[in-house]
């Protein structure tokens, strides 16, 4: 009877050693995707910032008449008389 109330034992530490490991790796497997994502979202992040710093330019820029050139000339794809735009298309 004693045997049986060891091996019991034994048995019982071993599957809580396997589980603690298993635990153990699948806690590592997460915590590298956390990572991973949280390098992404930084990334992301910056991006964002750039973005946010060019509104805000945009919107403390005096309005003038070279804001208004440039304006006509990118969002309205306008030009003044005589100039002549050249198109150029990169290769990828």
């Amino acid at each position: 009877m004693k045997n049986r109330g060891n091996i019991f034992v034994r048995f019982l530490w071993l599957g809580l050693t396997v589980w603690t490991i298993f635990s153990i790796v699948t806690s590592q497997f997460k915590i590298n995707e956390l990572k991973a994502e949280r390098a992404r979202l930084e990334q992301e992040y910056i991006v964002e910032l750039d973005a946010v710093d060019e509104m805000r330019y945009d919107l403390e820029r005096p309005i003038d008449d070279n804001y208004i050139i440039e304006f006509a000339r990118e969002k309205l794809g306008l030009r003044l008389p005589g100039e002549t735009i050249f198109h150029y298309e990169a290769r990828k």
